[in-house]
């Protein structure tokens, strides 16, 4: 019952509307597909930035005003008071359950306002960045993989230099621009920015903030595809990074990725462009092992020697080469590098393994949210043998027309791999049951719950000693 009174109502849009990053369009889709009640279900709650709290109040003014005012004239009209106060608690009810709209409309009454900040805001940084002209910055793009590279890059480094990193999710404008003027000092050496993009143009724009020295592109798929609308504009949008990075910038592209080795000469001759490689079959990488208690793997690496990370994906390797060319770039040495690596840990919530006391392996992925990723998480779980092997996964959002043929195909590679799968009920899961049962897979070992939190909480009691589990994706309250 408490999701029908107004306050709570106002609140669990507004979340929504948070959620899509105040994207109105989109937030108004996701409303009519959401619902305008929120369930009990919801994995999160608001968070009250500044922002929150102004549209939750102007809509709340507007939202009385528009009650109070029509209430007045039903008032004048019918000269009681009675009236009026049914008609107030009725509209208001009414304007309540409506609150996008006026959450819709309070955004671009501020729009104005808070544009002209964000422009101070990005302006005080790039003028801040031009002092620093010794400052070496690298971009990173691409539909996965952004993190990882990241964060691996910036342990990399920091082994010589002085090196900052965008935080989390601030790989906005905004975000990039706050980091500059919060972090950035004359003792900088280095800058590394993830830079995301959902729309043609968005790379452009971060480029025209921290044009880069040293571009890299981790990969291209249909992620966000529904932004984009179609894979020629993904495609533009991740190579605007080497368009618009510097004269003479260094340039490092993953070679594994078939759309980018479609691609890149349309934007760059090939001798100006450096790969990577995350393939163990590759002439550099020797004496692979896996290890099977879920502890890592190990393989020696030209010109750097034995390595041993607690990494479980083979798609380390590529980053591991790749910040070692850009390490060499900038002058390390092989020894540097070497212990450097030695201090890498996984990122959480990307293939992050975690054993229980009855040798379940539970890898936690649920941060993955693309097909590339979908795929290197199945072929790990393939690589164990001697253990039952379950997965769980809500599937991907935002794939457009793509949806069908990346689920069904997700449920046939599961099929080959799996012992059980565990789906969540949404608009896509029932693709890739489809891929499952379609190739043969028994449909006793399929396990499906409402919702995320329902399979987190039972899915201990679906499990034996020595499984290993693997967790892919997890959605937001925004998709359904």
């Amino acid at each position: 019952m408490f999701k029908y009174i107004p306050y709570n109502i106002l609140k669990y849009q507004l979340y929504i509307f948070q959620l899509e990053e105040y994207d109105i369009k989109i937030f108004i889709k996701a409303i009519f597909k959401k619902g305008f009640f929120a369930n009990n279900n919801l994995r999160k709650d608001l968070v009250w930035t500044s922002k929150a709290k102004l549209l939750f109040s102007i809509s709340l003014f507007l939202q009385l005003f528009i009650s109070l005012t029509l209430s007045y004239l039903i008032k004048v009209y019918l000269l009681n008071m009675i009236a009026f106060i049914i008609f107030f608690v009725f509209i208001y009810y009414l304007s309540t359950i409506f609150s996008f709209i006026f959450l819709a409309s309070s955004s671009k009454l501020i729009n104005p306002i808070e544009t002209l900040i964000k422009n101070n805001i990005i302006n005080n940084a790039k003028n801040k960045l031009k002092k620093f002209q010794k400052l070496k910055v690298i971009g990173i793009t691409g539909s996965y993989g952004k993190t990882t590279m990241k964060e691996v890059l910036f342990t990399i480094l920091s082994e010589k230099y002085i090196v900052i990193k965008t935080e989390g999710n601030n790989n906005t404008p905004l975000g990039i621009a706050k980091t500059i003027i919060s972090n950035i000092n004359e003792d900088t050496e280095i800058l590394i920015v993830e830079m995301g993009e959902y729309y043609v143009g968005d790379i452009k724009q971060l480029c025209s903030i921290t044009p880069p020295d040293i571009s890299i592109i981790t990969g291209i798929n249909e992620a966000h595809l529904e932004k984009y609308n179609s894979m020629d504009n993904a495609i533009n949008t991740k190579f605007e990074i080497i368009e618009y990075s510097k004269k003479d910038a260094f340039y490092l592209l993953n070679s594994d990725d078939s759309l980018i080795m479609k691609n890149f000469e349309r934007y760059s001759s090939k001798d100006k462009v450096n790969f990577y490689s995350s393939n163990i079959n590759n002439s550099n990488i020797k004496n692979y092992i896996f290890y099977q208690d879920g502890s890592g793997q190990s393989f020696d690496m030209d010109n750097i020697g034995k390595i041993k990370v607690t990494f479980l994906a083979e798609y380390i390797i590529g980053y591991i080469s790749a910040s070692s060319i850009v390490a060499y770039h900038l002058g390390m040495k092989s020894t540097e590098i070497r212990f450097a690596i030695s201090k890498l840990k996984e990122v959480n919530h990307r293939l992050q393994p975690r054993l229980n006391s009855n040798n379940i392996l539970i890898i936690d992925d649920t941060y993955n949210g693309n097909s590339t990723g979908i795929e290197e998480g199945i072929k790990l779980l393939g690589k164990f043998k001697n253990r039952r092997k379950i997965y769980m996964t809500p599937g991907l959002v935002e794939t457009g027309s793509l949806v069908k043929k990346i689920h069904y195909a997700i449920g046939k590679s599961l099929s080959k791999t799996a012992d059980k799968v565990i789906l969540i009920k949404n608009g896509v899961t029932n693709y890739i049951f489809q891929g499952l049962v379609d190739n043969k897979f028994n449909e006793d070992n399929i396990i499906w719950f409402d919702n995320s939190k329902e399979a987190l909480n039972k899915l201990f009691s679906y499990l034996q000693p020595n499984d290993v589990v693997l967790m892919q994706n997890d959605w937001t309250d925004n998709y359904v």
